[in-house]
């Protein structure tokens, strides 16, 4: 390729290829600007097309906010009138053209579509839709996203516009549906080139409309194509770019208003229909130009051979040669012409110098060669290696030595360098080395390992200088072999750092010059530290002036062997050290050897306290010991315990034989048989060899008491099998024989008990096998003994249970310690599932070795249905409290605001509006006021009038109105016992109770069922009343109500009473019906439960203590009289200023004389400064300072004739007593009208004087 490019021709035509690039390159640059000025004017196209659309989108939309908002002005649709509001919507959806509307409809303000042009078969909410929450919460026209129709199931985007009621609030949303099909037909209407898309999209890259293939394409996520990422990033304008569809193509793009997310539309138009005429003409000027070239370069071609090639090929022959060695060739001078004549010229004067310095050369290569073979044969006869390299690291010169030792031949050295010859690590400084060599012309030393050609590796020391060498810069060195001087070293040093014992070389003045590792890892010192301080630093300090004159002893030239002192760790632990240490005057240095003899130092302390001890505990030891010689017998040793047990001294055993020592002590067989001389273990230990263990036998001593000891002997043996002495160890037994006595009589108790106790006792072992169980255990199970022996626990409960138990049993087993109480379901054999509490234990054998586990078992199941009551009833009772509470301060507001409204009402005319409206007051307050009585009636403080009723004659007056009351779908059944149901009760709660519960039970049954109410008495024992809280012995009256409804489930009946509680719809219920039946029913003293089941109806079952007095007759009703008015005077004390006000204002308007207090203190000044009569004290019960009927008494003694009427609240005070009216009181309860005021008023006027 190369000899191409070398020919001159070629050169000719690649310059006129060269002249030629300037006019293709305008010819493209045309090109392309033209291209550039048609995208420009396509994108245009496409953008002004995007804009079109983009204005008929925001003119659709004001379209659609004008119709909606006509729309909700519509009779129809602000009455909310389904029927005709869904035939306005058909109307319009069927009879104008709006063609791109998928459906219009009307929700409520929760999101409810309650009518729609097309038709709703099931309940469709929106609430979640973006345009319906904007309406709702803008109260203004808005618009949605794309989404896909509930009703229409067509992709649309949504709109809304809120239906405003006459009090401004929003009563539901007015929607419209925009198919997006409507954007298809713009496109359509857009005229577009073929192959030309137009699309929308929203502001996360779906795609909400498509022309052409909407129906591939539309709600497609493409937020990853090219195209949608550039009109999301650049939002307005135009570009290039790859579409959805894979096709590239020129875009313009522009953002379409109006949509809640945002919206943008862009129009793709095809690359090729824009570039098709300028790629035409660039083809045609392309054609132009090149066959222009090629005319050129025939030309050029014809013209370079005849006038240059011609000349240039003889150049060409006569240098070939030359080069061959001809230097007598010249050129012919008719051959050339010309400049390359003038060339010709100069190469036959070139020839005729080259001829002459060949004669030169030869000389002197001849001269050289005889120089070369001298210095060669003076290199190789060196004896180490020889090297001569440049700067930059090519070697010039060797020995043979040098070739030797490396292993490479010559033509090998030249390919290397320096650095071939050396590890890398070793090279760094090598170079550093040569380098400063180079750089200072200084004499270099380098001791390294040399590497040969098979990777082995000598020790060297080079040595070199820089020198100039033909101009170049060149390094001399040398090498020698230093392997045998350094393993010589490494030898000594390696015996010297392996060596146990610490070594060192130390100054006579106490510096350490040397030391081996040993130092390090017997103190802790570094090298370093050992070496830059005085030795002295590190000595004990009570060692540092006897180790100075060891130093100076050294110094004389004397050694020290076996010299000791402490020397102090670096863990400030001083450890104890032998030396032995030779000087070495003529280097003023010593060698010294040292030892670590710490342990040897502790070993004989050790010993020396471990006689001590061992001493010690012999003779502390409560075992008793007896050591005798053999063969004679005689007894070398005898501790105090041994002492103590036989009943000897020390002066009778000392020295004795223990043959003459045996017969007094008069040993015993358990069975009772005297021991021989022969059988006793000490005996045949020392005779016979023989070891004894655990011998018992019963001591006789001399004091005449016996004891029972335990024998252990053992003989004495030398290493040649020798008996020497024999030992025998006894220990007082007596104790521990009581205690197995003791332990049996204990047993035969604790199993009695296991058998007695009413918990379940259990052991298993390690792998939770019952071994043992008592009755109870049994019992609590279901399974007989011969059952449950041998089973693993957890058979006896669920998965789950057991997880726990065994969780229990491993912490148990890890910790140690027992598990307290906690509670776990096992279910008996019979499958029922019993509650029961268990309690883990770890059971150990006498050496501390767990070898099981023990628990009790016990039956919680009654228990936990007592916890839940009492959680139930502490719940009722709070929520009762602070229902009453509230009822109490809310009656004193509902008495001003329903006596106001009644004052109000008599001071206006009956046929005006305002008098309506004041009759609206009233009744409200009325149904808030019977809130309060139910809330008073859940937490029991409501007043009572109770007497001695028949429930069956309460039921039978109230059966007509209940049958009217359930309708005709429901059959009421009556069974009522004829024998007794009296109680003692309020008849007017009793009929709330029943109307509250049929109530109910009619609609648990909205297409109807079967209501049974029944009577009946029964026994409450106390082991229904254990289980029940709040229930006493006795007899009951029982109240039932049956329905066959739907029934309720576990949760359900768990929150029935409590207030508020409902699971009817919204509007349907207060949830105070039930609430208010537990309240009645327990301020009666009586009990209520609840049998029911999903699907199988529900029975309340009412207990009310069973009465056996006479039936009250009831009493006649006061006649009713419309506000009877008086002359009285009347001190109202009341610390509420509204009803104080309201009382006060309507006594007068009735005729009477009033006097106000705001409390006791001014009440009693009132009454001291009214002279004349007052005839009657009305008084809040509850007031500050002094309660209403302690006022009473204070101002009675001067009044004599005054009669007093309380007010109040809440009836939990001294006058009512759960809700019963003491004899003889006056009471009105809170709130009270003013009709209820002036009648009371009156009937306690009228009535006699009072007991108070």
């Amino acid at each position: 390729m190369s000899h191409l490019w070398d020919n001159f021709r070629i050169r000719l035509v690649i310059l006129v290829i060269l002249g030629v690039m300037p006019a293709l390159f305008i010819v493209y640059l045309s090109a392309h600007q033209q291209r550039r000025v048609a995208a420009g004017y396509v994108q245009e196209s496409a953008l002004r097309l995007a804009s079109d659309v983009s204005k008929d989108q925001k003119m659709m939309i004001e379209m659609t906010h004008r119709f909606l908002r006509d729309l909700a002005e519509n009779p129809s649709v602000k009455s909310f009138s389904i029927q005709a509001c869904s035939a306005l919507f058909k109307d319009f959806f069927d009879s104008r053209p709006f063609m791109f509307y998928a459906n219009v409809a009307l929700s409520d303000d929760r999101g409810n579509i309650v009518c729609s042009a097309l038709p709703v078969n099931d309940i469709v909410n929106v609430s979640d839709r973006q345009y319906f929450k904007f309406a709702i919460a803008e109260k203004r026209f808005s618009v949605g996203s794309f989404q896909v129709g509930r009703i229409s199931h067509a992709r649309t985007i949504g709109f809304g516009y809120p239906v405003i009621g006459e009090g401004g609030q929003v009563r539901g949303v007015l929607m419209a549906s925009l198919d997006l099909s409507w954007f298809n037909h713009l496109a359509a209407a857009a005229d577009l080139p073929a192959g030309a898309t137009l699309a929308i999209v929203d502001s996360n890259g779906t795609i909400l409309s498509r022309y052409p293939d909407p129906e591939k394409w539309v709600g497609t996520a493409a937020p990853e194509s090219e195209v949608v990422q550039t009109v999301l990033l650049e939002r307005e304008g135009v570009a290039e770019a790859t579409g959805i569809d894979g096709i590239r193509k020129l875009y313009g793009f522009k953002p379409m208003g109006g949509l809640s997310e945002g919206g943008f539309v862009y129009v793709g138009i095809p690359q090729e229909p824009a570039f098709s005429k300028v790629d035409r003409m660039l083809s045609q000027n392309l054609i132009l130009v090149v066959l222009s070239a090629i005319l050129g370069l025939i030309c050029v071609w014809a013209f370079g051979y005849v006038f240059i090639m011609r000349g240039l090929n003889s150049l060409a022959l006569a240098a070939r040669q030359i080069t061959e060695g001809n230097l007598d060739t010249r050129i012919p001078a008719k051959a050339v012409n010309g400049e390359i004549g003038r060339l010709a010229l100069a190469f036959d004067q070139m020839a005729e110098a080259l001829q002459r310095r060949d004669a030169e050369h030869k000389l002197l290569t001849e001269r050289i060669k005889n120089e070369k073979d001298f210095s060669d044969l003076l290199i190789d006869s060196l004896p180490g290696t020889f090297f001569l390299f440049d700067e930059h690291g090519s070697f010039l010169r060797w020995n043979r030595n040098f070739e030797r030792v490396t292993g490479y031949s010559p033509a090998e050295i030249l390919q290397l360098q320096p650095s071939d010859f050396f590890q890398g690590n070793h090279w760094e400084s090598v170079q550093e080395t040569i380098e400063t060599a180079f750089a200072t012309g200084e004499a270099m030393m380098i001791h390294a390992d040399f590497v040969d050609k098979s990777g082995m590796t000598y020790p060297y020391i080079f040595t070199g200088r820089r020198l100039k060498l033909d101009n170049r810069m060149c390094l001399l060195g040398t090498g020698l072999d230093v392997s045998e001087q350094k393993k010589l070293e490494e030898e000594r040093n390696r015996l010297f750092s392996f060596s146990v014992d610490m070594l060192c070389i130390a100054t006579f003045d106490g510096f350490l010059k040397q030391v081996n590792p040993a130092w390090s890892k017997t103190l802790g010192w570094s090298e370093a530290d050992l070496m830059n301080r005085p030795f002295v630093d590190f000595l004990h300090p009570d060692d540092k002036k006897k180790s100075i004159a060891m130093f100076e002893r050294l110094s004389s030239g004397e050694t020290v062997q076996f010299f000791e002192n402490r020397v102090r760790c670096k863990d400030g632990f001083f450890r104890w050290i032998s030396w032995n240490s030779f000087p070495l005057p003529q280097e003023g240095l010593a060698f010294a050897v040292a030892r670590d003899v710490t342990l040897v130092k502790q070993s004989e302390r050790e010993v020396a306290e471990l006689q001590a001890l061992l001493s010690a505990a012999i003779d502390q030891t409560p075992a008793g010991i007896l050591i005798a010689d053999a063969p004679h017998m005689s007894i070398r040793l005898a501790n105090n315990a041994a002492m103590h047990i036989l009943g000897e001294t020390v002066k009778t055993l000392s020295d004795s034989s223990y043959c003459h020592c045996f017969p007094k002590w008069g040993m015993y067989h358990p069975f009772g048989e005297p021991f021989t001389a022969e059988e006793f273990p000490l005996t045949q230990a020392i005779l016979q060899g023989k070891i004894s263990k655990n011998v018992e036998a019963v001591i006789q001593r001399p004091d005449g008491r016996s004891h029972w000891i335990l024998i252990n002997a053992a003989p004495v043996l030398t290493n040649d099998g020798e008996i020497t002495a024999g030992v025998a160890v006894f220990s007082d037994i007596t104790e521990l024989k009581n205690a197995e006595a003791e332990l049996r009589r204990s047993a035969a108790k604790y199993r009695r008990i296991l058998e007695t106790i009413a918990d379940g006792y259990h052991e298993v072992d390690l792998r939770g096998n019952l071994v043992l169980v008592n009755d109870s255990m049994c019992e609590i199970t279901g399974h007989t003994r011969e059952e449950l022996l041998g089973t693993d626990y957890r058979q006896l409960m669920d998965e789950e249970n057991a997880k726990r138990v065994f969780a229990a049993y491993n912490r148990v087993y890890r910790t140690q310690e027992p598990n307290t109480a906690f509670d776990l379901e096992i279910i008996r054999k019979d499958g029922q599932k019993l509650n029961v509490s268990i309690s883990i234990s770890l059971i150990r054998e006498m050496n501390n070795k767990p070898t099981g586990f023990r628990g009790i078992f016990r039956d919680v199941t009654q228990g936990k249905k007592m916890e839940e009551q009492l959680r139930h009833a502490v719940k009722m009772e709070a929520v009762g409290r602070l229902a009453g509470g509230i009822a109490h301060d809310f009656n004193n507001i509902l008495t001003a605001i329903m006596g106001y409204a009644t004052i109000a009402s008599t001071l206006v005319e009956a046929s005006t509006p305002v008098r309506e409206r004041l009759e609206q007051i009233t009744k409200a307050s009325q149904r808030a006021a019977d809130l309060t009585r139910q809330l008073l009636a859940f937490s029991r403080k409501q007043m009572l009038d109770v007497k001695v009723i028949d429930l069956n004659e309460v039921i039978s007056d109230l059966e007509k109105m209940l049958k009217r009351l359930i309708g005709e779908d429901i059959e009421l059944n009556t069974l009522l016992n004829s024998s007794a149901a009296q109680t003692k009760a309020d008849p007017v709660q009793i009929e709330q109770i029943l109307m509250n519960l049929v109530v109910n039970a009619r609609d648990a049954m909205p297409r109807g069922g079967n209501l049974t109410i029944e009577t009946n008495t029964t026994f409450l024992d106390e082991n229904y009343c254990r289980t029940h809280l709040d229930v006493e012995p006795g007899h009951y009256v029982v109240l039932s109500v049956s329905d066959s409804g739907r029934g309720m489930d576990a949760e359900t009946l768990k929150c029935i009473f409590e207030p508020f509680f409902t699971t009817k719809e919204k509007g349907a219920g207060t949830g105070l019906g039930l609430s208010m039946v537990y309240g009645i029913v327990k301020q009666h003293k009586g009990h209520i439960n609840v049998y029911s089941e999903p699907g199988k109806g529900t029975t309340f079952k009412i207990y009310l203590p069973f009465m056996r007095n006479m039936v009250q007759p009831a009493a006649q009703r006061a006649s009713e009289m419309s506000q009877p008015h008086g002359t009285e005077t009347i001190l109202v004390v009341e610390d509420e200023e509204l009803v104080l006000n309201l009382a006060s204002e309507a006594l007068e308007m009735l005729g009477y004389t009033v006097l106000r207090a705001s409390d006791p203190i001014e009440a009693t000044a009132k009454s001291c400064a009214h002279l004349s009569h007052i005839h009657l004290l009305l008084t809040d019960v509850v007031l500050p300072n002094m309660d209403g009927r302690s006022l009473f008494n204070a101002l009675s003694p001067t009044r004599p004739g005054m009669k007093v009427l309380y007010v109040s609240g809440y009836t939990e005070n001294f006058i009512v007593h759960r809700g019963v009216l003491d004899r003889g009181v006056h009471f009105m309860q809170k709130p009270f009208t003013v009709e209820v005021l002036a009648r009371r008023v009156r009937e306690v006027l009228d009535g006699a004087t009072e007991i108070v």
